[in-house]
């Protein structure tokens, strides 16, 4: 049934808002006008807006802001990624649906997305406020890949959503390691990176991503107005879930393709072209302890060099920046 959906979803979709008869879409379809009926009622439930007039037909008005297959799938231009979709209302976290997908052995490139989070996770297990308006997605990737190059995939999903963004609004995203995406120093996006591996292969990664798209940031707590925003706020203009989610999924498949043939290349030099933080005061803050210092590059396994006021250089390759102290910035 979903696919009788989908075919005449599309076929009243390229018709921009003209009526077509049942009996056209009968025919060209290859399916019962019963069925043709059934599949415009299945999509008025799901918030399609179709009209229906004696001896004109059916047309489309209107498509609703749901992230789901249908609208997902419409136009998505990846090989894989987001082909399996698994749509939810409501979700205590898309990270664990996926993981449970992925226990059961979900294909590579499974997505789970939910229209709001309850109980979303960050780094370090902050929480992640993720009301509805907001593209909150969980990607599986399997390998094969070495579990090195695990630490870039995280960053390869930030870079693929500031292209996304950049490609899909009039806004300058800038990236702040090691995977946050912001717009004016505020940040509207965050990854989260879970893996199953051995010591030398990764069986499978969770790439969750968290962006702040299409709903106004008094959404978000009062405490988190300084250091967030949404897409919308920044940009002041409607913002297209549906077209960012679709080309970040197909960025991101693209530098993971790169990946498995062990290759950094794309996404370390992609990071660098952003505008980001490299040159800048830092303090990154570790599982045990704190450094300060200077940003100098970026490592081709994605660890942040800094450089220590000693002169001493550090590799990173887990953690948190946070703003340097004499600035009290929000970061």
């Amino acid at each position: 049934m979903t696919q009788t959906r989908s075919a005449v979803l599309q076929a009243l979709a390229e018709l921009e808002g003209d009526y077509v008869s049942g009996e056209h879409l009968s025919a060209s379809l290859g399916i019962t006008r019963a069925s043709v009926s059934k599949a415009v009622q299945r999509l008025r439930d799901e918030g399609y807006e179709i009209e229906s007039a004696t001896h004109r037909g059916h047309r489309l008005v209107s498509r609703p802001d749901r992230l789901t297959a249908l609208e997902l799938h419409d136009g998505l231009a990846t090989s894989e990624l987001g082909w399996n979709h698994h749509h939810v209302e409501t979700a205590g976290s898309t990270q664990d649906i996926a993981r449970a997908l992925a226990a059961d052995g979900a294909p590579h490139g499974a997505t789970v997305v939910a229209e709001e989070q309850q109980a979303g996770r960050g780094r370090l297990g902050r929480a992640y406020v993720c009301p509805r308006g907001g593209i909150w997605a969980t990607v599986l990737l399997r390998g094969p890949v070495r579990t090195a190059q695990a630490s870039v995939t995280g960053l390869a999903a930030g870079v693929a959503v500031a292209r996304a963004i950049a490609g899909e609004t009039d806004l300058e995203p800038s990236l702040k390691w090691p995977n946050d995406v912001q717009v004016g120093r505020r940040k509207v996006c965050g990854i989260l990176t879970e893996l199953a591996a051995e010591e030398i292969a990764v069986h499978y990664l969770l790439v969750g991503i968290g962006i702040n798209a299409a709903f106004d940031r008094k959404a978000l707590p009062v405490d988190l107005h300084d250091a967030a925003t949404t897409l919308a706020t920044a940009g002041g203009a409607p913002v297209s879930r549906k077209r960012i989610l679709q080309s970040t999924l197909l960025h991101l498949e693209g530098y993971f393709e790169a990946l498995r043939a062990g290759d950094s290349a794309p996404v370390i030099e992609d990071w660098r072209a952003f505008p980001n933080m490299i040159g800048e005061r830092v303090r990154v803050q570790r599982w045990d302890d704190e450094l300060d210092g200077v940003a100098i590059d970026l490592d081709v396994d994605g660890a942040l060099i800094v450089e220590a006021p000693e002169g001493q250089r550090h590799r990173v390759l887990a953690g948190d920046v946070l703003a340097p102290p004499e600035t009290g910035a929000a970061a």
